[in-house]
């Protein structure tokens, strides 16, 4: 009995060191895609599709190993859709010292590949699609795969399934576009145009692109004298650019915009798609929204930095009173939570945040 566990304990370590010297990674090309036709995954002619990741097999045992297999696996939101080890043996050895380096061309085929045999069991599209209704369902009404997490994973085995690697996977995520819809300022074109006053003005868009940090937004602003441009038939072609924002993670953008009173304006949120099919992404553009801007006579700069100053002095805290004591005035701004107050809204804030503990002060030019 002794010798036996002796036996397979040894055994364990050697089969551990083994796959320490055998390394198996993949390398996604993105982990991200917004477009992804059902149609990029052409079993049947794999030259059709599009890179989406690549496989590298090291062996540093310093011998070449005659015979492996290749297995992986194929997860939609924690569902299998292989739940199966589809296996595919290489034509050659594994060399010692030289990476065997292949794609999914290689292995995602109905047939052999240039490394190596037909997968078993054999892989197809209706195999895989049936499996879940919900996955089958938005195939075949969209032609796109499904929104979700995608979970590959990939390893080395020998002939009796054992490891000889590594296992290592990548994650894609797939979030189809919705579309973007604006909020306001403003209204769609075609309608009476309403005329904004507020400072500043805080433009504000849904789309369900937002969710993910791959998909920022782009706002663009342009400015008309005349209403009548504001048509489909103009409104690309005519009006000053005064805007061009990038970069915004947010479905909302507040800043000081030089929006001038009696102008009309014009706004659009964009995005890029990321789609592996095409060499220049596509982009979605929302609709036009447009207003008229109209200055607010009410506007009261001096009583909101003067409620700002009374306010900072409030915190007894020793360096913000020495530097307004010394001739250094609030700038009559509040940034709270992502939105720019100013004039009354800014006063109203102030008193709102009279009642609540303040965690830490900056100073910002």
């Amino acid at each position: 009995m002794k010798v036996l566990v002796c036996l397979i304990a040894i055994m364990s370590l050697s089969l551990f060191s083994y796959a320490q010297d055998i390394s198996i990674s993949l390398n996604p090309q993105y982990q991200f895609y917004n477009v992804l036709p059902v149609s990029s995954f052409d079993y049947q002619n794999p030259g059709n599709q599009p890179l989406f990741f690549t496989v590298t097999a090291s062996n540093t045992t310093g011998e070449p190993i005659d015979e492996f297999y290749l297995t992986y696996s194929l997860g939609w939101n924690d569902e299998p859709l292989i739940d199966f080890e589809t296996r595919a043996r290489n034509r050659e050895s594994l060399a010692a010292d030289t990476p065997l380096i292949f794609n999914n061309q290689d292995i995602l085929v109905e047939t052999g590949s240039r490394y190596f045999f037909r997968p078993v069991p054999t892989l197809t599209l209706a195999e895989i699609v049936d499996r879940i209704p919900d996955f089958r369902d938005v195939i075949i009404n969209t032609g796109m795969l499904p929104d979700g997490v995608y979970l590959f994973t990939v390893r080395l085995v020998d002939a009796n399934d054992q490891l000889l690697s590594n296992e290592d996977n990548m994650v894609i995520r797939v979030m189809n576009p919705g579309g973007i819809f604006l909020v306001s300022p403003g209204v769609s074109l075609g309608n009476t145009i309403p005329a904004v006053s507020s400072i500043p003005v805080s433009f504000i868009w849904s789309s369900n692109l937002a969710s993910s940090p791959q998909n920022p937004f782009r706002l663009v602003i342009k400015e008309f004298d005349d209403p009548s441009l504001l048509s489909p038939d103009f409104i690309e072609m005519e009006g000053l650019t005064i805007a061009e924002i990038d970069n915004l993670q947010n479905t909302y953008y507040s800043d000081f915009i030089p929006l001038q009173d009696g102008k009309y304006y014009a706004w659009q949120i964009s995005t890029e798609l990321i789609d592996p099919t095409v060499s220049i992404p596509p982009g979605i553009t929302s609709p036009y929204y447009v207003f008229r801007y109209v200055e607010d006579a009410s506007y009261d700069q001096e009583g909101a930095m003067n409620a700002i100053r009374m306010y900072l002095l409030s915190l007894n805290i020793n360096w913000v009173t020495e530097l307004l004591n010394s001739g250094f005035d609030p700038s009559g701004i509040i940034d709270y939570n992502g939105t720019v107050w100013t004039g009354s809204g800014a006063e109203n804030l102030i008193f709102e945040l009279q009642n609540r503990q303040v965690i830490d002060v900056k100073l910002a030019d």
